[in-house]
């Protein structure tokens, strides 16, 4: 029996992302009657496996003339690869897929992994009045495409919510940790390791992170910070070049990081800084990196949020903090004790998602 193709594609995320490789692509690779290819972003480290076919066809900033070609080559791949089943995660892929589903016998997938709209309107990227515009212009493009959408996977429970196009065809895949368990190389030091990964923004809280650790330092508590980041604005990227502390290190990209990366820094970790602006752009939202923690049972500070504190086993080695106050000693023990914890959240793994995917077998 001729296997079905799948192809799974992305404009900014590099081919090797965990969602598109390791979770969505792995998983699929293991039916027996499904080809998978991942189309997407060149990354640095050239991916190779024998279950997946990668196809790296994209390289631009993410504001270039460049960009305005990438679903030419999106529509040059799926006319070569013929994809049966297709799963795009980005509203700006929607049209060539949609002009190709029409002209071939397709299962069209939409990966929701962020509320476009909403994203635009709040996080400060276009001034005002043109944030405005450009959202309505992106709800416009998914609105208009969910009609020909066969199915829609979605990173967020409260996309369901907050998205009025979203069809009973739907599975909410949360992004669990999938991959081995972290084995962190905790020192047993006078040093307190803090790390800070992922996207480098203010709503993230990356200059937090920063101030916070400078205020432990000043406490008299030695500490560090490793970063693994992307700045996807220019002018955070280069605030970020320009502070220099002795006790600040690690890797600051205006492109992806590669997801091992990020791994190697927990690793190395004591524990990891999530201080996110609370906002109605995250509030109902589960941070990966926090599903990355619960799982391998890695101590973590993270933003006060009734929702993340409602979802968190109490048992995590979690510490709940107000980022907009100062840290004491008090709160320096705090962090010393969760250090030393070994509570992993099994909930938080991939595997309870991975047979939501079972409905493609029959496909």
């Amino acid at each position: 029996m001729d296997k079905k193709k799948v192809l799974i594609a992305s404009v900014l995320k590099p081919v090797n992302e965990p969602r598109m490789y390791k979770k969505l692509g792995l998983s699929l690779a293991e039916f027996s009657n499904l080809d998978v290819h991942i189309a997407g972003f060149n990354s640095n480290i050239k991916q190779r496996d024998n279950k997946i076919t990668f196809h790296p066809i994209f390289n631009f900033k993410r504001i270039s003339l460049a960009r305005m070609q990438a679903n030419n080559k999106f529509s040059a791949l799926l006319n070569r690869i013929k994809p049966d089943i297709l799963i795009v995660n980005t509203f700006e892929l929607l049209n060539s897929a949609i002009r190709y589903k029409k002209n071939n016998d397709c299962f069209l997938i939409y990966d929701i992994r962020e509320n476009h709209s909403l994203n635009v309107s709040r996080l400060g990227i276009y001034p005002f009045p043109l944030n405005r515009i450009l959202a309505t212009y992106l709800r416009n493009i998914e609105l208009k495409a969910s009609r020909y959408i066969d199915h829609f996977f979605l990173a967020e429970k409260c996309y369901l919510d907050e998205l009025p196009f979203i069809s009973p065809k739907h599975t909410v895949l949360e992004n669990k940790y999938q991959g081995e368990k972290i084995l962190r190389n905790v020192f047993d030091s006078e040093i307190i390791r803090f790390a800070f990964t992922g996207t480098a923004h203010d709503s993230t809280g990356i200059f937090k992170a920063i101030n916070f650790v400078d205020s432990i330092n000043k406490l008299g508590q030695k500490a560090e910070l490793n970063l693994c980041v992307h700045a996807t604005k220019e002018a955070v990227y280069s605030r970020l070049k320009k502070i220099a502390y002795p006790w600040l290190s690690g890797e600051i990209k205006s492109k992806p990081v590669d997801y091992n990366e990020i791994i190697e820094v927990y690793k190395r970790s004591d524990i990891l800084l999530a201080p996110y602006q609370i906002n109605e752009q995250n509030r109902n939202k589960f941070p990966t990196k926090l599903f990355d923690a619960l799982a391998n049972g890695m101590p973590m500070i993270i933003s006060e949020n009734h929702n993340w504190k409602r979802n968190c086993n109490p048992k995590a080695p979690l510490i709940h903090f107000d980022f907009d106050s100062s840290p004491d000693s008090s709160l320096i023990e705090d962090i010393k004790s969760k250090i030393r914890s070994d509570f992993k959240d099994e909930t938080a793994l991939w595997d309870s998602e991975k047979s939501k995917l079972n409905f493609l077998l029959h496909f």
